[in-house]
């Protein structure tokens, strides 16, 4: 593959192995002026420099994917992977103890009905949604053992920059990184009456588009 790298009067180029085309001579008088180039399954386009270093045009994801299917042949709707994003996500929660508490033996929690949708598209906005199930297994003042199970819904969004054609579509993975807890202790009584627990969780998506664009 080349790189090439227009100056004002000049051009420096450089090579790697995967030798594609060529860069010819280039000239620009300003940031916002069109620059000619060569990339994988892309002949030729043009976008200005302010764009090319942070947006995805409507016109580039086309000649991407007219000039790609002439050298690969796609199924009909066949998805292609236009952006990906990872994004870190807080979610905190009081509990109130049913029974006051001596000590908190184990606290777990697991994701339930997650969803991803894509909500808008001048920047893709990708929409969280789903459930947090708490378990905390605790000795009460009563001297037994509890388990109390909470479930806290959440909606949360990711925005991944760029300019994305209409019919774009996400899928992703939720994890839990780490969960932890602080006790609240009533100074009075010298017992746990709550717990707050803080819930670090990893969003991973990817922007897909059906093989057809234009």
């Amino acid at each position: 593959m080349r790189f090439c790298q227009a100056e004002k009067t000049s051009v420096v180029e450089k090579t790697s192995r995967d030798l594609i085309t060529t860069c010819g001579p280039q000239r620009f008088n300003a940031e916002g002026s069109p620059v000619f180039c060569s990339l994988p399954c892309v002949p030729k386009f043009n976008t200005s420099l302010a764009c090319f270093r942070n947006q995805i045009t409507r016109q580039v994801l086309q000649d991407i994917n007219r000039r790609c299917r002439a050298l690969v042949s796609l199924p009909p709707g066949a998805l292609i992977q236009l952006a990906e994003a990872t994004e870190s996500l807080l979610i905190r929660r009081l509990i109130e103890l049913e029974v006051l508490g001596l000590s908190i033996n184990s606290l777990t929690a697991a994701l339930r009905n997650v969803r991803f949708e894509v909500i808008a598209v001048d920047s893709a906005v990708i929409q969280v949604t789903g459930e947090l199930v708490i378990t905390v297994v605790y000795t009460g003042v009563d001297s037994l053992s509890h388990t109390q199970e909470v479930t806290v819904p959440f909606i949360e969004q990711i925005t991944v920059p760029g300019d994305f054609p209409s019919n774009i579509t996400v899928n992703g993975i939720l994890t839990i990184d780490n969960i932890s807890y602080i006790e609240n202790i009533d100074p009075s009584l010298l017992v746990i009456e709550s717990v707050t627990v803080v819930a670090q969780l990893t969003a991973f998506v990817r922007i897909l588009v059906p093989s057809g664009l234009g």
